[in-house]
């Protein structure tokens, strides 16, 4: 088992960037989303918080859950929530939820927030 971690990184106007890594499931599932929901109050309006997902190693349906929750949110406030994401354990499990219909996803986090003077 990957060890859970999660990093933020602010990225003025643009955002906030939440680099997720290790397991995504019922047992942390719960701290991806209070850093996301925490995240998304701080954001800037129009900004973006950005779930850099490429090194968790297993997602299940409470991540998922998580991430739908934390998009909900973020849209009420204004702000964008973009994951980026690229493998399979996560990208397999979006494509059979067909989520991705609902989120914002792209494969590099860089490219996320977008060009900026920052």
């Amino acid at each position: 088992m990957t060890e859970f971690s999660i990093a933020e990184e602010s990225h003025g106007q643009r955002g906030i960037s939440i680099a997720v890594r290790g397991e995504v499931d019922i047992a942390t599932a719960p701290e991806m989303h209070a850093a996301l929901t925490a995240a998304s109050a701080r954001c800037p309006e129009g900004g973006a918080v950005t779930v850099d997902l490429t090194s968790v190693t297993f997602m299940d349906s409470s991540g998922l859950r998580a991430l739908l929750a934390s998009h909900r949110l973020a849209a009420e406030s204004g702000v964008r929530l973009v994951v980026a994401a690229d493998r399979p354990p996560v990208t397999r499990l979006f494509e059979l939820t067909r989520v991705a219909d609902e989120l914002e996803v792209v494969g590099d986090p860089a490219a996320a927030l977008g060009p900026g003077p920052d």
